[in-house]
């Protein structure tokens, strides 16, 4: 995943951050952070829960984006994995990469 920027009217799966890796040098967000991945349609929030999700940092370069591991893993949870999406209570803003 990597971060999000605001598009207006965006809606987000919320997530607290049950443990950090963090190998790099950047600061990553803290277990017990609340974190918001984007919602780019219909959206399931319950699927990235239970495991580690890998931060990039995604630079796009004309036509071509280069996914740069920055050594920042967070592992999710939810409170309610059938939650419909929402607003961000913060600006902890994620987007999934495509596979």
């Amino acid at each position: 995943m990597f971060p999000h920027t605001e598009k207006g009217m965006d809606t987000y799966c919320t997530y607290k951050i049950a443990a950090v890796k963090n190998t790099g040098s950047m600061q990553a967000l803290k277990k017990g952070d609340v974190i918001c991945v984007y919602c780019s349609g219909p959206f399931h929030c319950g699927l990235y829960i239970k495991q580690w999700i890998k931060v990039v940092d995604k630079p796009v370069l004309g036509q071509i984006v280069i996914k740069k591991d920055i050594g920042i893993s967070y592992y999710l949870e939810t409170d309610d994995p059938s939650a419909p999406c929402t607003n961000c209570p913060n600006m902890n803003k994620f987007e999934l990469l495509p596979n």
